[in-house]
């Protein structure tokens, strides 16, 4: 009994001292402005999704028949009334052709806690772009997880990162339609 107990406490004791899987180190940043729509009369066709691999605004048609750019999903941009903002592929308030997709990546969102005239004076020293530790050191301290980022503001910073945590991002709100037909954005990508 006494060897039982000893060998317990050592697989315990093992599995205990054992570290959590250290995440992928993020290297590489790119960096884009774009416009993402939500326009119902255009149905399928609105480019409210965003590709980290694209770096670009894509419709439903695009996406549907690419199982890599499913993938390669970050969010999309959802307007109905007042309920607009940005949601994780598997969190889309509405089912258009999602159902069929072969994969729907789930990303979770913070609230960055840099003021916009932090990522100004960020932009200002890193003239080369944005190194990927910055994504990562605004990620840490970020606050608010959640799958969307809904009535977002002008001047507003998000971070995001995808579950298994080889994409991370960061994201400033740039100007929003009065209409709120489209959302004009920066968006760091680091992989």
């Amino acid at each position: 009994m006494k060897r039982l107990l000893s060998v317990a406490i050592i697989i315990f004791s093992f599995i205990a001292c054992k570290k959590e899987k250290a995440e992928p180190a993020l290297t590489k940043v790119d960096n884009t402005t774009i416009y993402l729509y939500y326009k119902e009369d255009q149905g399928f066709n609105t480019e409210n999704w965003f590709s980290a691999d694209e770096m670009n605004n894509l419709s439903m048609p695009q996406i549907s028949i690419n199982a890599t750019l499913q993938q390669s999903l970050l969010f999309g941009y959802y307007r109905k009334d007042k309920d607009y903002g940005f949601y994780s592929p598997d969190a889309f308030p509405i089912e258009y052709g999602q159902e069929n997709w072969q994969h729907k990546p789930a990303i979770t969102f913070r609230k960055a806690k840099i003021t916009w005239e932090e990522l100004n004076q960020l932009r200002d020293e890193n003239p080369n772009g944005m190194p990927a530790q910055v994504i990562q050191d605004t990620w840490n301290n970020a606050v608010n997880p959640r799958n969307r980022i809904t009535h977002p503001h002008e001047g507003e910073i998000y971070v995001f990162r995808t579950t298994d945590g080889k994409t991370k991002g960061m994201l400033q709100i740039m100007g929003i339609a009065s209409n709120l037909t489209h959302i004009i954005t920066e968006i760091w990508v680091a992989k």
